[in-house]
């Protein structure tokens, strides 16, 4: 019984450890080519 409650759990935490660095890994990205596409124009 409690075991399962503790599946749950670290399967959720799992989900969003993935979903935060998916999160990161994507700001950064976007980030990246914004500051590119300013270069761009700056010349």
């Amino acid at each position: 019984y409690l075991s399962f409650f503790l599946y749950i759990a670290t399967g959720f935490g799992f989900v969003a450890l993935m979903l935060v660095s998916v999160n990161i890994f994507g700001g950064f990205l976007v980030t990246q080519r914004m500051l590119a596409m300013y270069k761009k124009k700056d010349k």
